[in-house]
């Protein structure tokens, strides 16, 4: 599965983390958009 792609692979899973980070800041999804105002 993906997550056991990602245990395995500490640099992917640094790097999809980053990028979850950003678009989450970026675009965060509305049921959430309070925390980021």
């Amino acid at each position: 599965t993906d997550l056991a792609y990602k245990a395995a692979s500490p640099a992917a899973q640094t790097a999809d983390g980053t990028k979850f980070v950003h678009d989450w800041k970026v675009n965060p999804p509305q049921s959430c958009s309070g925390c980021h105002r």
